[in-house]
């Protein structure tokens, strides 16, 4: 083991690195934030500034005020919280409260690119979906389901019925 001298000093040289984290988007209150349709038909939301805002059906996009996601989430709106609005802003979505608020909830209708792709899956998928989904996903099926018996685009009793058992509906009165 080296001894050092009385009075002899050592230089060490220290480094130091520091991580800068990616900065957070800041939004204002009017900053725009897109949010998509994922209702069957036509949907209207009146913002808190008055402003009027309309999608014409699944899959439309229209951006609104942050001020008025801020307010949805706040007040627990249906247009949230059934969800009849998606919110498509990365950036809002990767804030906690709406990841946490949002973020499991959005995954099921990630897994469908339109409503009739739903009925692609095997029966028994379709009723664990439906079993766990949220309202406004269901009634967006339920839409769906309806208007393709009617026009014979679903013709499956097994899926009518499974939709019938867990929805509680009659859909093959349709048939």
């Amino acid at each position: 083991m080296a001894q050092r001298k009385s009075g002899e000093t050592t230089n060490q040289t220290k480094t130091t690195t520091t991580s800068k984290s990616p900065r957070k988007k800041q939004f204002k209150n009017d900053t725009p934030v897109l949010c998509r349709s994922v209702t069957h038909g036509g949907l209207t939301y009146l913002g808190v500034n008055g402003m009027r805002y309309d999608w014409g059906g699944y899959g439309d996009i229209r951006e609104i005020p942050y001020q008025d996601v801020v307010s949805l989430r706040s007040r627990k709106s249906a247009f949230l919280y059934e969800p009849w609005l998606i919110i498509e802003d990365k950036d809002v979505m990767e804030k906690p409260e709406f990841a946490r608020d949002f973020k499991d909830m959005y995954e099921l209708y990630a897994e469908f690119e339109t409503a009739e792709d739903f009925f692609d899956c095997s029966i028994d998928e379709m009723k664990e979906k439906l079993r766990k989904a949220p309202n406004g996903f269901k009634q967006l099926i339920l839409g769906s389901a309806t208007d393709l018996i009617r026009d014979g685009a679903l013709d499956s009793i097994g899926m009518i019925n499974a939709i019938d058992e867990v929805m509680g509906t009659d859909l093959k009165m349709l048939i």
